[in-house]
């Protein structure tokens, strides 16, 4: 950004602080793209600044030493932003705020290339809007911008918060009224409340807009006159010279009382440094008159991950204040104006690390804020630096009368020592028999310890609650709960191999999706299940590249019920001969395994990243994307083939009508895939397209495209539903499907939802409450016409999307419940039977990628 911020602050203590709320505040980190070289003049400039030598440690990675006092720093390439995201990523940053100017400026050249990367669904994004650049063209302008706004906010990709709000941050609110702008603040906030209608009309929530600034009182202003949502700031400084980072630092975090004293939601800044003497020593014509010794010295990475470690803690501790939970790093290549966290070609990603540790553990055994305890009696001392980071069982699954250790992770955050004691609470039929974990332990400043405890289960359990409470001088400091179930006692066995399954037969075809992002190179993606103990999978966090995944999968889906999976398949690109990602499930796993007979199996056509991994053209469709299917898949004896026919099911079948030129080549291409199916030996193709909402015109243009069912990958049920009205909001999007008459649908089921970040309605529907639901889709699906597809097949959403928060195999907190639910409804096989688990017969673990690599120092 071009302009320097200064604030003088004056603390106040409007609100007092709350006992804190145990939550997961999201991470942002603001991106300036001006590191493009020729591309524009800002490129060039900035190339200069940091051209003399002693500047050369803030060069990106990417950057180049072309002379003694020459360098380039140009993140102009897919690759770049690619290694960026996958960089961010690592270190858990949730999104990007990408700084935004008009779409044909090589400023917005970044935002190009990660919303073209495969791998932006790493790293959330969302937008930095300047006001100068925002009203240019006033009102007439208006319209144009805020159709690309909200093309934006459709992304998948985009960050919300609030549940689906998608999250905007506004700079220079002053910019907005002048020559060739707006005119008038009333002609603003027109302008405002317009992006919000068409937000609406879009089908999603209001945006969550925040004024950034450096003046309390004129935010708090800003935020009335425009109907804002929330004041933050994009830097910080207050203007000393060659000060410690420690002040600017403790500046900021001072910064955040004085904006909360405002009566504002607040998302706070965490600064990385201010220090523009490059901007200086080298003149931009952004900067004038600045002064060479006003700045604040680099912070170490430990004293950066500390400040972000308050920020998070603070979002925490006023979580009305805090609502939107999210806090917004300065800035992510910030390079020349002196806050950076990109990694370094000198330092390498020493920052990164450092902020990496803290957000590992941000959440861990912590379960989403459902309540909000503000204004009471201010907390004990210790209370704010004891912290339980995990409290878990070692093992995925329990059983009654078999020992199940815990272990939990006890810190002293503060900078004294702390003695304090650990209690466990049990439920009914839960007791401890072991352990060193009720000891009283001394923690001395920022010490962690692991406390173990056996416990075991006298009984079956259905769900309860293991507490943990932290006690100092006999008040309770810090806790934490955990979810589990106890399966009915086995005798631990050890045959040579899983017994085979034993099928419970079920009149419909029953189908349920399968999420393969479970990769042995790729162990990070459990990272997001750590902060729900409860759904750690009974395979433990496995690499679902081991047959022995897909045979126990196998026994476990066919014995309750389950006839086929739907693998979500990922094409890496397009146009040429076909390559996957994500496909270890299938090719490792499935056709090496013992049990491959025994289940059907069928494929989700992943077709959401348009223009990446679609089909370049008919020509594409039909030489090499379908070729590959039908030689890998179609053929195979345990594809799924109804009526002889093989289904397929694709997601975003609309994107086609862009790849193939129309609705009517798509039709075409379809019908050109029938053909060839036919010609193979089938009696043709099924082909379902996925869509959850309830727009005629949109199904009208899924009958257009030639398309023979509809179906939901899930349903999307807003506002935190009970389990009642989860169930009836998702029976009402049938029938209102069925209603309309348009096109005739296969029907999913929907067990809950959470998002990957906990970012939008949050909702499950608990095993019993699902009976219910699969009693009324299965009464449902035979009122069907015995002609369709849909009178034959059911769909279970979702059997392992254990980071989204929908799943129904075996896990932690209900064990085999959903499973169950599925073969007590759907099948006709006897109500009593034994569910083994690896452990029953000695097999397992399998998550030893994702333990290789927790062990890495």
């Amino acid at each position: 950004m071009f302009t320097l911020l200064l604030l003088t602050t004056v603390l106040s203590a409007a609100e007092t602080p709350g006992t804190p709320v145990a939550t997961t505040p999201t991470v942002g980190a603001i991106r300036w793209d001006a590191w493009h070289g020729p591309a524009s003049k800002v490129g060039l400039i900035v190339e200069k600044t940091l051209a003399p030598a002693h500047w050369h440690y803030r060069l990106p990675f990417y950057g180049k030493e072309i002379g003694e006092n020459a360098v380039e720093a140009r993140a102009n390439t897919q690759d770049i932003m690619d290694r960026e995201i996958e960089y961010a990523h690592r270190a858990g940053l949730d999104y990007w705020a990408f700084v935004i100017y008009p779409e044909d400026d090589a400023l917005s050249l970044g935002l190009k290339l990660y919303l073209s990367s495969k791998l932006k669904d790493q790293v959330n994004f969302c937008l930095d809007l300047q006001g100068g650049f925002l009203s240019r063209g006033g009102p007439g302008a208006w319209p144009e911008k805020v159709e690309r706004y909200v093309r934006y906010f459709r992304d998948p990709a985009y960050q919300t918060v609030l549940g689906d709000r998608p999250l905007v941050y506004l700079y220079s609110v002053e910019g907005l009224v002048g020559s060739g702008r707006f005119e008038t603040w009333d002609d603003a906030r027109a302008a405002f409340d317009r992006l919000r209608a068409a937000t609406r009309a879009a089908g999603l929530a209001d945006p969550y807009i925040v004024a950034q600034g450096w003046s309390p009182k004129v935010l708090k202003k800003q935020v009335a006159d425009l109907g804002l949502d929330a004041i933050g700031a994009y830097a910080s400084s207050a203007g000393e010279k060659a000060a410690p980072y420690a002040r600017l630092a403790a500046h900021t975090e001072q910064w955040w009382d004085s904006f909360r004293a405002t009566g504002a939601p607040v998302v706070p800044l965490v600064t990385a440094g201010w220090d523009m003497r490059p901007r200086v020593e080298t003149p931009v014509p952004w900067v004038k008159d600045g002064d060479i010794k006003q700045y604040y010295e680099a912070p170490t990475p430990g004293e950066l991950a500390t400040h972000v470690e308050h920020a998070l803690a603070w979002c925490r501790r006023y979580p009305k204040a805090a609502e939107a939970q999210t806090t917004l790093i300065y800035a992510w290549n910030e390079f020349d104006e002196g806050g950076w966290i990109c990694p370094t070609l000198k330092k390498g990603d020493a920052r990164l690390d450092a902020i990496a540790k803290v957000l590992a553990t941000r959440s861990a055994g912590q379960p989403p804020v459902t309540t909000q305890k503000e204004n009471t009696t201010m907390p004990t001392p210790e209370s704010n630096v004891i912290e339980v980071r995990r409290f878990l069982p070692e093992k995925p699954i329990s059983r009654a009368l078999r020992p199940a250790p815990l272990a939990a992770f006890v810190r002293n955050t503060g900078d004294a020592p702390v003695t304090v004691r650990p209690m466990l609470a049990l439920p009914k039929g839960v007791r401890e028999t072991g352990g060193t974990g009720t000891e009283p332990i001394t923690l001395q400043a920022g010490e962690e310890s692991k406390l173990l405890w056996e416990v075991e289960a006298t009984a079956p359990t259905e769900s309860c609650k293991l507490g943990l409470d932290i006690l100092c001088n006999g008040k309770k400091v810090a806790e934490a709960t955990l979810s589990m179930q106890f399966l009915e006692p086995v005798e631990i066995t050890h045959p040579p191999y899983i017994p085979a399954p034993k099928p419970a037969n079920s009149p419909l075809l029953v189908g349920a999706h399968h999420c393969p992002l479970w990769e042995a190179d790729r162990p990070d993606m459990w990272d997001n299940i750590v902060k729900h103990p409860e759904r750690t999978p009974a395979l433990g966090f496995y690499a679902q590249d081991n047959p022995e995944i897909a045979d126990w999968e196998t026994k476990w889906a066919t014995e309750h019920g389950i006839d086929f999976f739907i693998y979500c398949w990922y094409r890496t690109s397009q146009g040429g001969p076909v390559e996957t990602m994500f496909s270890s499930a299938i090719h490792e796993a499935l056709f090496k395994s013992k049990f491959k007979d025994q289940m059907k199996f069928t494929i989700m056509w992943e077709n959401q990243r348009r223009g990446v991994a679609g089909v370049a053209d008919e020509t594409d469709l039909m030489n090499n994307l379908l070729p590959f299917w039908m030689e890998n898949y179609f053929k195979h004896p345990s594809y799924l083939k109804v009526d002889n026919r093989p289904v397929l099911f694709v997601y975003r079948p609309e994107f086609l009508v862009d790849d193939l030129g129309g609705v009517e080549q798509v039709a075409k291409a379809f019908d050109l895939m029938r053909r060839a199916c036919r010609d193979a030996g089938f009696d043709g193709l099924y082909i379902l397209g996925e869509y959850r909402g309830l727009e005629a015109k949109h199904l009208t243009l899924m009958k257009d495209l030639g398309l023979d069912y509809t179906f939901a990958y899930c349903w999307y049920v807003p506002d935190n539903p009970t389990p009642a009205r989860a169930i009836k909001t998702q029976m009402e999007y049938i029938r209102k499907t069925q209603h309309m008459n348009i096109l005739p649908q296969v029907v999913t089921v929907s067990q809950a939802w959470s998002g990957w970040k906990d970012e939008g309605t949050i909702w499950k529907i608990p095993p019993r409450d699902f009976e219910t639901l699969l009693r009324q889709a299965r009464d449902f699906v035979s009122s069907l016409p015995k002609n369709e597809l849909g009178s034959r097949m059911l769909l279970l959403d979702n059997w392992n999307e254990w980071g989204e928060g929908h799943y129904i195999a075996p896990y932690r907190e209900y064990g085999f419940g959903y499973v169950d639910a599925v073969r007590k409804i759907l099948t006709d096989a006897p109500g009593p039977h034994t569910d083994l688990i690896p452990e029953d017969i000695g097999m397992g673990p399998y998550d030893l990628a994702y333990k290789a690599r927790e062990e890495q120092p």
